[in-house]
């Protein structure tokens, strides 16, 4: 009988090991300067030890939720059209941790960000309101 509880005292230590959560949660609300929601508002939470980006929209309340990120080290952005972008960096996520991040954006023109990649003659270009890809050939005969 002794080793019948010993077994089940391991059985049932090791599944609540297996039921601890390694992951966390990042939560929060994008609102405006004057504090009325954004809905549709775009956040990114990147773990800065694997460059893995974790991306959500947020709901009509202006609401978002990151489920199931590793726990970690997060740069956490949120923009919307007409807005300046926003950034939380290093936001630390603990295991079974509900993170709260918040943004309040402000008015603001468009932010553009020009990318050259390593193709000889390629642009790309990504503003708020979207991504263009413009792509020039100079291998192609001029008249």
């Amino acid at each position: 009988m002794k080793s019948f509880l010993i077994i089940l005292a391991a059985l049932v230590g090791s599944t609540a090991l297996l039921a601890q959560d390694s992951r966390a949660t990042i939560t929060g609300s994008v609102t405006d300067s004057q504090g009325s929601m954004l809905p549709a508002a775009r956040v990114e939470a990147k773990n800065l030890n694997t460059n893995v980006i974790y991306p959500a929209i947020t709901t009509t309340a202006g609401i978002y939720t990151i489920p199931l990120v590793p726990t970690g080290t997060y740069s956490i952005t949120a923009s919307h059209q007409g807005f300046e972008r926003s950034i939380q960096a290093k936001v630390d996520v603990r295991a079974g941790e509900r993170v709260q991040a918040d943004f309040k954006l402000s008015a603001g023109a468009i932010t553009r960000e020009v990318v050259t990649s390593g193709m000889s003659g390629t642009t790309l270009t990504s503003a708020q309101f979207g991504t263009q890809v413009l792509t020039q050939r100079s291998d192609f005969p001029h008249d």
